[in-house]
């Protein structure tokens, strides 16, 4: 994936210039995917030669098994499907060149630990245990004693309303698909590492949930979230909450308009963990934005 960004800002901090522009290889995934060994076991890892960091890193690592029943077991490094239905969604699928900014703030992110999940006709569950958000982040480091927490537990539940579970793969709609209908609950608790008694640590023993629903089909789609994060004693308080809601639609069959509008209440800090103080804690995003199609998600 190949960026090109112009940014202009208002009023810039003292010594700072109010216009950056420039190019930059923010994606260049390397897919391997595969049966190992008998059919009911896969892996499935991503590597990133160049990352937007300059990072060389391993986005994630799993290998799962598929039992007689349907369930599904997967242990490794993997994105949180469970919580935000954005980060389930692979970049390659978005609808707009990167995730929200909602995405960004709330975010799990990638994880590592072990997962069972088991999709029906109509239902998805997840149900995840693992080392915190952000816990298969290179930055972490791949030891057990890296992590910032004792313990994390994430689930999720996914309805499908109408439609084929292959439409939840992609935020965007085809001309030719038919209409389809999801909502999605999710819910995420970290228990903080023990023996961390920083009074200004706000991220131990704090809890998330999102809701979000779907609507697509023949070229139009609406997609709506709310997320919120707290955390669990006293002080100093944590809470936080978002809400989300963008739509597209094809005009002709290979370009298509999208917009999003998000807001956010920081709560009055900037992040969880030893947060800054903002000044504005409500904050209004406007997106909108233009996507011409050459081959769908293959080229565009």
């Amino acid at each position: 994936q190949m960026v090109g960004d112009a940014n202009w800002r208002e009023s810039p901090p003292p010594g700072e210039d109010p216009f950056e522009s420039g190019f930059v290889v923010r994606r260049t995934m390397v897919v391997l995917s595969g049966n190992a060994f008998f059919k009911k076991l896969r892996y499935f890892y991503v590597f990133q030669p160049i990352h937007a960091n300059g990072d060389e890193q391993i986005d994630e690592a799993k290998i799962f098994y598929e039992f007689d029943n349907g369930i599904v077991f997967q242990i490794g490094r993997f994105r949180d499907p469970s919580f935000l239905r954005e980060l389930d969604v692979s970049l390659a699928r978005t609808l707009g060149p990167d995730r929200s900014l909602i995405h960004a703030v709330f975010t799990t992110g990638v994880l590592e630990g072990f997962a069972f999940n088991k999709q029906t006709d109509d239902l998805r569950t997840w149900f995840i245990a693992h080392d915190g958000r952000g816990s298969g982040a290179p930055v972490r480091g791949n030891s057990f004693h890296t992590d910032l927490s004792d313990l994390a537990l994430s689930a999720s539940l996914d309805w499908k309303l109408f439609g084929e579970w292959s439409q939840y793969g992609d935020l965007p709609s085809w001309s030719d698909e038919g209409w389809a209908a999801f909502l999605g609950l999710g819910g995420y608790y970290e228990w903080g590492e023990s023996g961390d008694d920083n009074p200004a640590n706000n991220a131990n023993n704090h809890y998330a949930w999102t809701i979000d629903g779907t609507l697509e089909g023949h070229g139009f789609s609406l997609f709506t979230a709310a997320v919120g994060r707290h955390n669990a004693k006293d002080a100093p308080p944590l809470d936080q909450y978002g809400f989300l809601i963008q739509a597209s639609g094809k005009i002709p069959r290979d370009m298509e308009l999208y917009s999003r509008y998000e807001y956010f209440d920081f709560g009055g800090l900037s992040v969880i963990g030893n947060g800054s103080p903002v000044i504005n804690s409500e904050v209004n995003v406007v997106t909108v934005g233009i996507n011409k199609y050459f081959n769908r998600h293959g080229a565009k």
